[in-house]
């Protein structure tokens, strides 16, 4: 990488934990238990809705 690339990969990077900091602070109840097992239950559902979607179009590829 050169020098300016160190520089913005630098920058944006600053920024983005500056406005992470933000959110967080802004909305603290965001990492809360409670809101954490909800976002990870619905995650879970399409992580395997995905899963299986990618396992169906490889099968239809080999075939």
């Amino acid at each position: 990488m050169s020098g300016w690339e160190q520089i913005i990969v630098l920058v944006a990077a600053i920024f983005l934990i500056w406005w992470l900091w933000r959110m967080v602070k802004r909305n603290p109840g965001a990492f809360s238990k409670v809101n954490l097992n909800k976002s990870l239950w619905t995650m879970g559902w399409i992580v395997l809705i995905l899963i299986g979607f990618v396992a169906i179009l490889v099968f239809i590829t080999r075939h």
